[in-house]
Parts: structure tokens; sequence; C-alpha cells
């Protein structure tokens, strides 16, 4: 069967056969690779020696729908018929669409047969008549010789072969599966209880005892009762198929496959290895079992965590929108609240209004009052000066004394009323003796701002930044930085310092609203604890997470190679000095 499935032209399997009209299959590429043009092909044939051509008046017909007729031409040629070329061509003029039955499905142009023999062979000229605008491709059967005629679609003409592939396909699969099989045979462990000369293929593996058995070896070394009946088989077959993609041998034993794991190395080993004796081994997959088991544990709580995390990015998802709905709310009351005020400010802008137009009554009606009054006055003292002019007039001196002493005491009294009574001064100003101070509520309009209602979150340090330094020999200074996920509402920071010395207490060194700060004057070899609060209008909030920060050591003495005792010298690398037991003090400070 091996040979049938096999192309004729590559001697492979069939890849995508097509189906030819001589009951024939070949290779989709290997047709492709085969095909000819006509006029190849009639080039070819010119060259030959043509004796004698004869075409069968019946067809060899392969019908889509039927085996009576498909429109296929098949030209033999057989020794005990031959006829001329008229009537090669009447049969080829008798392939026409009008001949044939109106309720057959034929493709465009079908492709036609012709056959060929050494003894004779197609006739150039006929040919070239059968072809003209049909047939423009052909190729040659390997198996029968016969020429098949194409239209310009070429081998899409060709219907594929879909059985032949379909058993091909199936009989490469169920190859490659007895294949594995007997890989699988080939790969699986002897058993190791059995003679040399007779040594067979394990069938079973004690889970307990990781030890693989025949069957006749199970039976007598292992039997299914006393202590071994609580002993649990496993199939070796599945188990090599499941592990034979990835075997796994004894770091120690290269050439030994690893059965246990160590737990405390976490290292793959077998049953000989020593430097695991004390420690906890277990079957491989025990070890998997138990890690399964704790990376199942893992995994659900992870999963709750997921879960939750879910829980959450479902409602942070609706944040925006609540968010908006919240700011529109907020936006309302304050435009109600700022309506407010300038309602109040209207009123009370009326209400300056009228006092204003009551002053200016009141100083009108005063003005007018005090004019009237004064008008009056004047009137007088004109009357009394006419009078007076008169009595001046008179001639007779007897007269004039009656009245002089009289008028002289009425005109003091009117010329005193002047300086008291009808003073020449308005008894109100024209202008406004007040003004309007808005100093104070311009004051009050820009200070207008939200309030916090609630203390801000406490800080984070950022560890990557927080270190210390040397500036100079002697000094050494460190720096501390943090961040806020929400700096919006915050006012400030405040930053505390502990120097870790006995009784010591944190103290402030820093208040502002950066989010880094430098601190000069730490000691030597000193462990710092650091720690930070925001604040807001609220309050404050709670203290972050301390940090600690280790001053760099710096030695409190100096060597002075003049004063120091001999035996006390720097070694070769200046870096490091070396001194006998007995050496003197030689240290300076």
């Amino acid at each position: 069967m091996d040979l049938e499935l096999r192309c004729p032209s590559c001697k492979e399997y069939y890849r995508s056969p097509v189906y030819l009209p001589c009951t024939h299959s070949l290779c989709y590429t290997c047709a492709l690779t085969s095909i000819q043009t006509t006029n190849e092909h009639h080039h070819n044939q010119s060259t030959l020696d043509i004796s004698s051509t004869s075409f069968a008046s019946d067809l060899d017909k392969l019908s889509l729908t039927s085996d009576n007729d498909s429109g296929v031409l098949i030209n033999r040629h057989s020794p005990s018929s031959s006829s001329s070329s008229s009537s090669s061509s009447s049969s080829s003029s008798s392939i026409s669409s009008s001949s044939r039955p109106s309720s057959l499905l034929l493709p465009p142009a079908l492709p036609e047969i012709s056959s060929t023999s050494s003894s004779s062979f197609l006739p150039t000229t006929p040919i070239r008549h059968q072809t003209n605008k049909s047939y423009t491709t052909c190729l040659q059967c390997p198996v029968c010789s016969k020429i098949i005629f194409m239209d310009i679609s070429g081998i899409k003409s060709l219907p594929k072969n879909r059985l032949i592939a379909d058993i091909v396909n199936r009989y490469l699969g169920e190859k490659s599966s007895e294949q594995q099989q007997q890989h699988q045979q080939q790969q699986t462990p002897k058993c190791q209880l059995c003679r040399p000369s007779e040594e067979r293929p394990i069938t079973r593996i004690c889970e307990q005892c990781r030890i693989g058995y025949c069957d006749q070896c199970r039976e007598q070394y292992h039997p299914m009762r006393g202590p071994y009946s609580k002993h649990n088989f496993l199939d070796a077959l599945q188990q090599f198929s499941n592990n034979s993609n990835e075997k796994i041998f004894c770091h120690e034993h290269t050439n030994r496959l690893a059965t246990s794991y160590c737990l405390h190395c976490r290292l793959e080993c077998c049953q000989q290895c020593l430097i695991h004796t004390n420690h906890d081994i277990v079957p491989i997959h025990q070890a998997s079992k138990l890690y399964k088991t704790q990376l199942s544990s893992q995994l659900q709580c992870l999963s709750e965590k997921a879960k939750y995390g879910a829980e959450f990015l479902a409602k942070l998802k609706l944040y925006p929108d609540y968010i908006k709905k919240n700011g529109e709310i907020f936006e309302k009351n304050l435009i109600k609240d700022i309506d407010k005020l300038i309602l109040t400010l209207e009123n009370k802008k009326q209400e300056l209004l009228t006092y204003i137009h009551k002053e200016i009554e009141r100083k009108i009606s005063l003005i007018h009052q005090q004019y009237s009054t004064y008008n009056a006055h004047i009137q007088r003292t004109t009357g009394f000066l006419q009078f007076s002019i008169e009595a001046l007039k008179e001639s007779d001196p007897y007269s004039y004394l009656q009245v002089c002493h009289g008028l002289n005491s009425k005109c003091s009294s009117i010329y005193g009323s002047f300086s008291d009574e009808y003073e020449c001064k308005a008894h109100t100003s024209y202008e406004f003796d007040f003004t309007f101070n808005t100093e104070c509520l311009y004051r009050e309009i820009h200070r207008l701002q939200f309030q916090q209602i609630k203390p801000p979150l406490s800080p984070r340090f950022i560890a990557e930044q927080c270190l210390c330094h040397d500036e100079q020999s002697s000094t050494i200074s460190g720096t501390l930085a943090w961040s806020m996920r929400d700096v919006g509402a915050i006012q400030g920071f405040i930053l505390e310092l502990d120097d870790g010395t006995f009784a010591s207490e944190f103290r402030e060194v820093y208040d502002g609203t950066e989010t880094m700060c430098a601190v000069d004057g730490l000691l030597p070899s000193n462990v710092y604890t650091a720690r930070v609060k925001a604040y807001n209008q609220a309050g404050e909030s709670a203290y972050s997470e301390c940090i600690t920060l280790h001053s760099s050591s710096i030695y409190w003495f100096t060597f002075n190679p003049r004063t120091a005792h001999p035996d006390i010298q720097f070694l070769s690398n200046s870096t490091s000095k070396r001194a006998t037991p007995n050496a003197g003090s030689g240290l300076s400070s």
C-alpha cells in the first residue's frame, strides 16, 4: 500500500493530489512543473516522424455528473482501426456545446486527452485546429503517457483528489503513531530484577518504592498483600511518555535518572546520592504534588487578591462619573453661595444708597431752612437801614434826638446778631463727612478659599533617593526624599530626625512645601531614623514609615608618623597600619 500512495513523478507521498482524466493522480507541484504550452508541445511533435494518426469515434468521457458524457476527448490509436484527417476533423468538430445535453455541469474548457505511441503520433495540423482558442496548455501523464490538454486556467481546471489526500494523511498518522510507540518501547527502561539474559521492559512503577517491575517480577518481589497492600502502582508507559520530553539526571551521578528530590537543597537526586543522606528526600512526584499544593494555596490567595482587585477596579472605573457628579453638585452649591453674597451686597448697596439719599435731603432741607431764616433777617436789616437813612435826613434836631438812642441800640443789636445767630457760615457742608471703606472687604474676598475638611494621607519615603554622603573629610550630610500621591490637599511637610543616641527623641529639622531635604552636620558611624508627616487646614497626617540612614565611618584620630612608635608603620598599600603588641601609643586625635 505504501507504493500506491506515492506520486509516480516525485516518488514521494501525495501532497495536494490532482485527478487526471486518465484516472491517474499527480501531486499539485509535480503537475505544475510538468505543464507546458500547446505551442511547445506542437513544436516538439513537429520534429518527430509522423506515420499515421487516428482518432476514435467514441470518446472516453469522464463526466462530473454521469459516466456517459463529459466533453473530454480521448484520441486512441489502434492498429486495427485507422482513419483519415477528415474523420479526425469531423470527430473534433463533434465536440461542441450544442452536441452536449444542457443538463450537464461542465467547466468552460475541459481537458482533452490524446494518446500517442512510438509508431504513430498526432498530426500537427489537426491538433492545431482542435486546440484553437480553447486549449493553451497541456501535460503528459507519467504513467500512461497520455497528453491532457487544458484551457488558460491550467492545473486549476483539474479536480483535487481529496480521497487519496485523506488516505495519505491517515496512513502517515497511523505510521507516525506506530513509530512513536516503538520508540517509547525502546526507551522504556528494563526491569532491574530480571536476569541479564531475560531483561523485560517495566510495566508498573510503585509510587511508594519508586521501583519499576515487569509483570513477573512484580508478582514475585512486590505482591499486593501484607505491608505492600496499600502501595499504589503507576503505568510505566504513561509515566515515561509524560517524561520523555524532559529527562532529568542526577547532579552527582550524571548517568542515572533522578528519581528523588531533596527539599533542603532543592535538587533532583538519585537513590545512591550520599550528600543528601540527612536531608528530607521525597520522590519526585511527591515533591511535585507538595509544590503544586503550595502553589495552589498561593494561587488561591492570589486569586482572592485578584478578585478583590477586580472588584476595586470596577469601582475605580466608576470614580470619574462620581467625581463629575460631585463636582457638578459642588459647583451648584458654590454658585448658590456666591449668589447669596452678591444678593447681600446688592441689598447693602440699596441700603447705603437710601442712606445717601436721605443725607442729601437732610442737607438740602437744612440749607433751605437756613436760607429762609437768613433771608428774613436780611430783609429786616434792610428795612432798618432804610428807616435809619430816613432818620438821618431829619432836619429837626429835637425830633432826631428823640429816636437816635433807640436807633443806635437797635443797630448794635442787629450788628451783634450777624456774629452770633446769623453768622455767615452754612449750617452744613456741601461735602459728605463720611467715606465707604472697602479695603477690609477686598481682603476678605481675596481670602475666600476652599477649606480642607480632612487631613492628608501619610507621605512615603523614596528609599532610592535617601542616602548619606561625605562632603568633606569631617562633614557628613544626608538627603531625604519623599512623595505624595495626592499633593493637591497639602500645605506643607514636617520632617523629624532621631540621631539614635541614648534617650534621644525626634526633633523637627524641616518645615516646608518641598519633597526633598538635605540634612547637614551628621555624626560619623551613626544610625539616624527619620519620619515625615503632611498637614493642611484640617489637621496633620499620620507619620510615615521610618527610614534609617547609616552615616559613613570616619576615624576620630589621625596618624602622625613622627610621634608614633617605630613599630607602627604603614603597609605598602598605604591604606592600613601594622603594630606589634608592645608598641606605644602614637595616635594623636
